[in-house]
């Protein structure tokens, strides 16, 4: 997909806003969020656009995101999903080795 430059700037503060990261490929750049999943849509609604807290201040001109100071609710579900594929990998290679 391709963008004008002037539009660019703009979809890649959005990509920021909403928690994606940006990395880098061998032969390109890419976003990627860890709720932004291939055949998993059910965790769209975990991404979110990021607050920031206008009453905490660190230094002069300078705000603390919510995110810094409270554990993200957003990577929770993702979380225990993880949890719960490597409790059922280390189950499947505990039969494989038992097999053994």
């Amino acid at each position: 997909m391709y963008f004008k430059h002037k539009n660019m700037h703009s979809y890649i503060r959005q990509l920021n806003m909403y928690g994606f990261s940006k990395k880098r490929g061998r032969d390109f750049n890419y976003y990627q969020h860890p709720c932004f999943q291939r055949k998993q849509p059910e965790l769209i609604s975990h991404i979110q656009r990021r607050v920031e807290n206008k009453i905490s201040k660190v230094g002069k001109n300078s705000t603390v995101s919510i995110e810094d100071q409270i554990p993200s609710q957003t990577h929770l579900p993702l979380l225990k999903m993880n949890q719960l594929l490597l409790i059922e990998q280390c189950a499947n290679l505990q039969m494989i080795v038992d097999e053994l």
